[in-house]
């Protein structure tokens, strides 16, 4: 259980459902509120190269869920509200119209419903698991302070987790997601994430942080931009996918941190996670934090 309730600050924080191996005793709810701050500066283009161009700035409050209804199923719901601008240069982005006006835009972004169920125990625990993610409403999506993707994806994978005595363990998580096309172009990915968590103190956890993705498929910078590179345009691009090219992009990366989680009670944890771009391309760099408390109720 003291393994399971420090991974969530590092869960709500990179992976793409929020969860990790372990699951709480039958009854017992989470309820967890996170604040993240994202800074983007640039691009990254396919060979690495990073592009002072482009940046956005975000901050969000998320609100998570889980309740386990047996002592191997558990389920989950979040939803974030988030605030977004685009980065120094007040202007539209590459002469674009709309929400790039150097000013924060706020609402909510989307629902994330998830199930997790725990196969086994020993001397691993395995937990297969699954989650959609909905927009909830309209919310414009085009621009660098557009709010998030406003496409619906369906994501599977599982988790697997190992206690070394009381002190230690990992957690990592793989998630397939399949993503709502836009225009014919798929926009599926891989996501890997890794927790691996140490106890300095009975109720201190240090925590090191590693989140990979690979898209399958979406737009390169050089599809983008054409051979010259930003700030140009490829004249043989489509209206439709050059205004929403931001959500549109083929993105990798490898991104790590660290992170630190205080359990104040036996159901009451504090934690804050801090994370930076290792390498990428079609992405963005930057870093991005978050401070959060998860509080459970119930349970045997």
């Amino acid at each position: 259980m003291r393994a399971a309730f420090a991974a969530i600050g590092a869960a709500i924080l990179a992976a793409p459902i929020f969860g990790q191996a372990w699951i709480g005793p039958r009854g017992e709810t989470t309820v967890s509120l996170t604040f993240q701050r994202t800074e983007f500066t640039g691009h990254v283009l396919p060979n690495g190269d990073r592009v002072h161009i482009g940046g956005s700035h975000s901050r969000s409050l998320a609100l998570g869920i889980e309740r386990s209804v047996t002592d191997h199923l558990a389920l989950s719901m979040s939803i974030p509200f988030v605030g977004s601008k685009n980065g120094v240069d007040p202007q539209p982005v590459l002469g674009r119209t709309g929400i790039d006006d150097g000013q924060y835009h706020s609402t909510f972004q989307d629902f994330r419903f998830g199930a997790r169920y725990n196969l086994l125990a020993e001397p691993v625990v395995v937990t297969p698991m699954i989650a959609v993610r909905i927009p909830s409403h309209d919310y414009p999506a085009i621009g660098e302070a557009a709010v998030g993707p406003r496409l619906r994806e369906l994501q599977a994978g599982f988790d697997v987790g190992r206690a070394f005595a009381p002190s230690f363990y990992i957690d990592a998580q793989y998630a397939y997601a399949f993503v709502e096309k836009f225009h014919g172009l798929s926009l599926n990915r891989s996501n890997v994430d890794v927790d691996v968590g140490y106890y300095v103190l009975p109720d201190l956890n240090l925590r090191g942080i590693v989140s990979w993705q690979e898209t399958y498929g979406g737009l390169t910078a050089k599809e983008i931009f054409g051979p010259d590179g930003p700030p140009d345009r490829n004249p043989d691009l489509s209206d439709a996918l050059w205004f929403g090219h931001d959500r549109l992009l083929e993105d990798g990366y490898l991104r790590a941190g660290a992170g630190v989680t205080y359990l104040a009670t036996e159901s009451l944890a504090l934690y804050v996670s801090a994370v930076d771009l290792v390498s990428g391309r079609n992405s963005h760099y930057g870093y991005l934090y978050a401070i959060g408390v998860a509080r459970s109720f119930g349970g045997r």
